[in-house]
């Protein structure tokens, strides 16, 4: 599956961005904008191959659409259960939260 994003601003759409085409299960993306950048987190199955197990992963995408980080990083790893994030943004940062467990 591939994770993209759809950047609109103004009520124009500048296009698809392919965040990440790692072929494992990417889903529930959540997004927030900082200082010209967007961060964009997922739960990512890529490490274990399975549906349940997943970590979160995020990506920041410049204003202009410009991946800075290509197929993500690990945002938080351990135990594989690690699904529904949360992106907000504040004025020193990002938070990203998610639920952990069953």
């Amino acid at each position: 599956m591939r994770y993209i994003l759809l950047i609109i601003l103004t009520s124009v759409v500048y296009g698809v961005i392919i965040i990440s085409d790692n072929p494992a299960d990417q889903r529930q993306s959540t997004v927030a904008f900082l200082d010209n950048q967007y961060l964009v987190a997922w739960a990512d199955a890529r490490s274990y191959q399975t549906y349940q197990a997943t970590v979160i992963y995020g990506s920041r995408v410049s204003s202009s659409g410009t991946v800075i980080n290509p197929n993500g990083a690990v945002i938080n790893a351990g135990n594989p259960d690690r699904l529904m994030p949360k992106v907000c943004a504040g004025s020193s940062g990002w938070l990203v939260t998610w639920h952990e467990g069953s």
